[in-house]
């Protein structure tokens, strides 16, 4: 089973993350792919790719967070091994 879409680079699982992936692998999943959604989340998701052999990454950028710029930013992650796609992204039409 493979979680593909987790937020695993949120501050709330810093404390833990050992732990929290021994139970993912405990609970039958085979890899986690965790999703970036901002400069930092994206960052943050590749370094659990690299630390954890069953996690994977992307990177992106939420609509909500987008600055000029950050499209720079984001196309040379997209080259790392563990780097699957680009996600969070889309349009953000919740505001018309």
């Amino acid at each position: 089973m493979i979680d593909t879409h987790a937020h695993l680079n949120m501050d709330d699982f810093n404390d833990d993350m050992d732990q929290v992936i021994k139970r993912a692998k405990e609970n039958g999943l085979s890899h986690i792919i965790v999703i970036g959604m901002d400069h930092k989340s994206s960052l943050r998701a590749i370094e659990l790719a690299e630390t954890y052999d069953m996690v994977y990454a992307t990177v992106g950028l939420h609509p909500g967070y987008v600055d000029e710029g950050d499209l720079d930013f984001i196309k040379p992650l997209l080259k790392h091994p563990k780097v699957l796609g680009i996600g969070e992204c889309g349009l953000d039409f919740y505001w018309r």
